[in-house]
C-alpha cells in the first residue's frame, strides 16, 4: 500500500511541475511577443507624418525620395483605398505596400504597387474593419534597391 501511495505522490508531482514548466513557457512566449509588439510601435510612431492626414516624403539612398499618398481621407474600411508613390531619383517598375494594424491583430494588407508612369507607382486595396472605434496602423513601403522599407503611421475610424 505504501509503494502505490509513493507512485501517486510522484505522479501527481511530476504532473504538477510539467504543469508549471508549460505554464512558464507560456508566460515567456507571451512576454517576449509583447516587448516585439512595443517595439514595432516605437519604431513606427517615432515618425512625425501621418498618412491619414496628408502625402509623407521618405529620403531614399542614393539622394532619392518617395513620396506616398492614401486616398481618399478619411481613409475608409472595407472599401478601396488608392497608393500612391512617387520616387524623385529613381523609376521602380513595382513596389510593395505592407500595412499592418498596431492596435490589434488585424493581419497584414498587402498592395502591390505597378508602374504607372515615370517614378510613378500605384494600387489599390481595402483595409479590414474594426469596431474597436480609432485603429493605429503602420505602412511598410519596400522599393526594389532600398536596404529598409519606409515606414508611416496613420489611424482610421469605424463610422
Amino acid at each position: 500500500m505504501d509503494d502505490e501511495r509513493a507512485t501517486r505522490w510522484w505522479t501527481a508531482t511530476l504532473w504538477g511541475m510539467v504543469a508549471a514548466l508549460l505554464a512558464t513557457l507560456i508566460a515567456v512566449i507571451a512576454v517576449k511577443a509583447g516587448r516585439a509588439r512595443q517595439q514595432v510601435v516605437a519604431t513606427a510612431l517615432a515618425s512625425a507624418c501621418d498618412l491619414g492626414a496628408g502625402p509623407c516624403t521618405a529620403q531614399l539612398t542614393r539622394g532619392a525620395a518617395a513620396e506616398v499618398e492614401l486616398t481618399p481621407r478619411p481613409i475608409p474600411l472595407a472599401s478601396p483605398m488608392g497608393v500612391a508613390v512617387r520616387v524623385r531619383g529613381a523609376d521602380p517598375a513595382s513596389a510593395e505596400l505592407a500595412i499592418t494594424s498596431v492596435t490589434m491583430d488585424m493581419g497584414t494588407t498587402r498592395v502591390s504597387l505597378t508602374r504607372t508612369g515615370p517614378g510613378a507607382l500605384a494600387g489599390a486595396e481595402a483595409l479590414p474593419v474594426c469596431v474597436s472605434g480609432t485603429m493605429t496602423w503602420i505602412a511598410r513601403l519596400t522599393l526594389p534597391g532600398e536596404p529598409e522599407p519606409l515606414t508611416f503611421r496613420f489611424d482610421t475610424r469605424t463610422p
